[in-house]
This record gives C-alpha cells, sequence and structure tokens, in this order.
C-alpha cells in the first residue's frame, strides 16, 4: 500500500484486520518509518497480507529514504520467492488538486509497476466521508481523466474506501481474486537486471526530481 502520509494507509490495514494492527499518523504524530507486513484473516479460511509502508512527502523523512526501505522490502520477497497479488496507491478525495509530493509519487507508483504489473494495481481514493458525494464524484472523475488515464488504459482500477470493514474487504477481493500475479518492474530490474537502485525506472524519476530542485534552489 502506497500513499503520501496521511492518506489513510494505517486506516485502510487496520479496516482489513478488525484490530489496530497498525497505527495512524495522527496517534502517533509522526508517519510510518518502515515497511510493516501485517497478517489478516479478513475471510474466514482466507488469509492476506497487508504490507503498510512510509508514508511520502513527509517532513521527517525524505522521499527517497521512503523509496529505499519500500524497494528493498520488494527486492527481499522477490528474491524470497513471494509474488505479490498487487499494490495499492491511495489518495485523499479532499484534495481539491494533485500537489507535488501526491503527483510526485503517482509516478513512481506508475514506474515501480510497470506497465504489466498496473494490470494488477488499484487507484483508491480515501476520505470520502469528509465530502459531499456529488464533489468527491467530480473529483474522482478528473483524477481518472486528467492523471490516471495511462494506467487506466494499462488495467489498473479505481476504487472508494470508505473507511468501513466492508468496503477494505471489498477492495481487497478484487486483487485477490485476480489468477495471475506479475513481478513489479522494480523488482525485475533490482532481481533480474541487477540494476543498482538509482538506474532502476523509478529511481531515476526520484532522482530527476531532486536534481530539478536543486537547480531551483541553485537558482
Amino acid at each position: 500500500i502506497l500513499g503520501t502520509t496521511g492518506v489513510g494507509k494505517s486506516t485502510f490495514v487496520n479496516a482489513i484486520a478488525g484490530y489496530e494492527a497498525s497505527q495512524t499518523s495522527d496517534e502517533l504524530g509522526l508517519c510510518t518509518r518502515k515497511v510493516v507486513p501485517i497478517a489478516c484473516q479478513p475471510c474466514e479460511g482466507r488469509g492476506v497480507v497487508m504490507v503498510d509502508t512510509p508514508g511520502f512527502d513527509n517532513t521527517d523523512l525524505s522521499d527517497m529514504d521512503a523509496f529505499r526501505l519500500v524497494a528493498a522490502w520488494l527486492k527481499q520477497t522477490y528474491e524470497d520467492g513471494i509474488k505479490l497479488s498487487g499494490v495499492l496507491l491511495l489518495h485523499r478525495i479532499t484534495d481539491n488538486r494533485l500537489n507535488g509530493g501526491a503527483h510526485r509519487l503517482l509516478n513512481v507508483f506508475k514506474d515501480i509497476c510497470g506497465p504489466d504489473a498496473l494490470k494488477n494495481s488499484l487507484l483508491v481514493t480515501t476520505m470520502w466521508d469528509q465530502i459531499e458525494e456529488a464533489q468527491g464524484s467530480e473529483r474522482e472523475q478528473e483524477l481518472a481523466e486528467a492523471f490516471w488515464s495511462p494506467m487506466i488504459a494499462r488495467g489498473a482500477r479505481v476504487k472508494r474506501f470508505l473507511n468501513t470493514p466492508e468496503s477494505a474487504l471489498d477492495i481487497v477481493s478484487l486483487l485477490a481474486n485476480d489468477a495471475l500475479q506479475y513481478p513489479l518492474l522494480l523488482q525485475v530490474e533490482l532481481v533480474d537486471e541487477g540494476k543498482d537502485l538509482a538506474r532502476t525506472t523509478a529511481g531515476r524519476s526520484i532522482l530527476s526530481w531532486l536534481n530539478d530542485r536543486l537547480d531551483v534552489i541553485r537558482k
């Protein structure tokens, strides 16, 4: 599960787990600083492992450090022969625009997944209890048309998390029921191709942004 800090990743995990398996950033006063796999059994006889990750666009942890933590975990799981059922990108529907951090993460998300694994990705909007449904639907359509359309064309699906266990289970079930599992592009680049993190597609994306920021500072 990927998202900017405060988007509701831990809330989503807790809704699936049925208990406070992961503390929210509001409760901690800071972001998750490590990758946390959490085993859940939302349905009788069927278990899933949700993976909470450090939030991007956070003052206490740089995007590069968050990316390194996620990349290290993805590399290790791939080397261990563990396949992911899918990847979720969470986005606050209450945000009236795609800010710098969310836009940056969107690009990194695409590059982590690659074109094949986007078929097993979900673009999940959160905070629907904090917005009028009509306004939220309008923003959802704008996101789908203006920012998410290339990923949707590759098979990514858009879902709403309504802050309930039933809604979370509905979202997870979409991935759990998919028969095919694709390795992420980042995993293939790190393990199969032996690339350094900075030379991966996602790594280059973050470094390019950092270099642009340095140029702005120098000016």
